[in-house]
């Protein structure tokens, strides 16, 4: 049975999660995948049943497994940015064609039963750095393993592709919420088969800044309609 060593790298707090704003709670056996694209960084979070994502990584069912076979919450809490990196080591990635180098940040399991938050680069954060539980243990198959990674690099709005270590039993599908800066740009599906890979479409085209203005234009003729209708009712009481 392999083991990793829970490095003390990332602290994890014990805080109360709730759910954040404009999240809806994680479907069963639900894959998921959240982007969140800078200028020069590009941040991966996924999400997935543990078994599931230990076939996809070329990972031992054993590997988050204590001396009883089940998953020990509490084991987690010390940290675990080279658990991440081990995972990931199998995963080939680029951006539009050149290849890119993702790093870790931190993976987490939690209970099925939890239902985290998955669809924002937020709720990202919060479910590979907080613990849900205060401890506790679990079967395998009743965890949902959370995983972060990120990649700097000169071009980060291009097409990303994925290629996972292993190839599905059957096709698996993945939600996909992309986000460049805060808002988010794309939100599609996904499917995983033999071919072992996931091409994320980028945003070729769209500049940072045009999204953030074109938020800007829209307030502004929302808020101009408003005040026409406004002032339309007005003269008609008149």
């Amino acid at each position: 049975m392999l083991r990793i060593n829970l490095v003390p790298r990332l602290i994890c707090v014990s805080l109360c999660l709730v759910p954040a704003l404009g999240s809806s709670a994680l479907k069963a056996q639900e894959a998921q995948i959240i982007i969140s694209r800078t200028k020069s960084s590009v941040e991966l979070f996924l999400a997935m049943p543990t078994q599931q994502a230990l076939e996809l990584l070329d990972m031992p069912q054993g590997l988050f497994l204590n001396e009883e076979g089940l998953v020990d919450f509490g084991a987690f809490r010390a940290g675990t940015v080279d658990a991440a990196g081990t995972l990931w080591q199998g995963v080939e990635a680029q951006i539009d064609g050149a290849q890119v180098s993702f790093e870790p940040m931190s993976l987490m399991l939690h209970p099925e039963e939890d239902k985290i938050p998955f669809e924002t680069p937020w709720d990202g954060l919060t479910a590979v750095s907080v613990c849900a539980t205060e401890g506790g243990t679990a079967p395998l198959d009743e965890t949902r393993l959370y995983l972060a990674m990120i990649a700097y690099a000169d071009q980060t709005q291009g097409d990303l592709t994925l290629k996972l270590a292993a190839a599905p039993k059957q096709p698996v599908p993945f939600n996909v919420h992309d986000f460049q800066g805060s808002a988010q740009t794309i939100n599609g599906s996904l499917t995983l088969g033999n071919d072992r890979t996931l091409t994320l479409a980028g945003h070729k085209g769209i500049p940072f800044g045009k999204i953030v203005f074109a938020g800007l234009i829209a307030t502004a003729a929302l808020a101009w309609t408003w005040r026409s209708l406004a002032r339309s009712a007005k003269m008609q009481s008149d």
